[in-house]
């Protein structure tokens, strides 16, 4: 290091300005995305702007974590420091979350899966009321025979109705996806 470099760095040191970075901060529009960079290309907007920044980071690093990826189109805030490292910091519209890798799939839609989890709990006490009902009737008369029209009257007042199979898109908000 020269001596003017030393110089320059102690007056930064003394100045409180060594090491630090300048950031500017600025609205764009979304022109691409490359979700494994981890990247997007926008295009600066408003007063005469037409700047096109390449390569901003939606994450500090192409790895698994917390990750938003805006939509095309969209509106973003850009955060550029002075060294020239360009990152989202604000979204206007998302295309979808990831947290950690994604491989567990969206989130569960909370909603959606309590109503057929009631819809299951309420089949199973109708049967559990039943069958109650056929043990009290077979303790109380021990040596009366169980026959199918007995067991016919007590399964009558069963509503027998199919329950629909859940589908993976009943439940699912793929727009936020989880993982390991």
């Amino acid at each position: 290091m020269g001596e003017n470099d030393m110089i320059r760095e102690l007056i930064q040191q003394l100045a409180g300005t060594f090491n630090v970075d300048v950031v500017t901060s600025f609205d764009c529009t979304v022109d691409s995305v490359n979700e494994d960079n981890f990247t997007c290309d926008v295009t600066a907007i408003g007063s005469n702007a037409t700047t096109n920044v390449p390569e901003v980071r939606l994450a500090s690093e192409s790895n698994d974590g917390f990750k938003i990826i805006p939509k095309i189109g969209s509106t973003v805030t850009i955060i550029k420091t002075k060294r020239g490292v360009a990152y989202v910091s604000m979204f206007s519209d998302i295309s979808k979350i990831i947290f950690m890798d994604g491989s567990l799939g969206g989130m569960v839609k909370v909603i959606p899966l309590v109503t057929k989890l009631n819809v299951l709990e309420a089949h199973v006490n109708a049967i559990k009321g039943v069958v109650s009902a056929i043990i009290a009737a077979g303790t109380s008369s021990p040596g009366t025979p169980v026959t199918n029209a007995t067991l016919a009257a007590y399964f009558s007042a069963f509503n027998v109705t199919a329950i629909i199979p859940t589908e993976r898109d009943d439940i699912e908000n793929t727009l936020i996806q989880q993982g390991n």
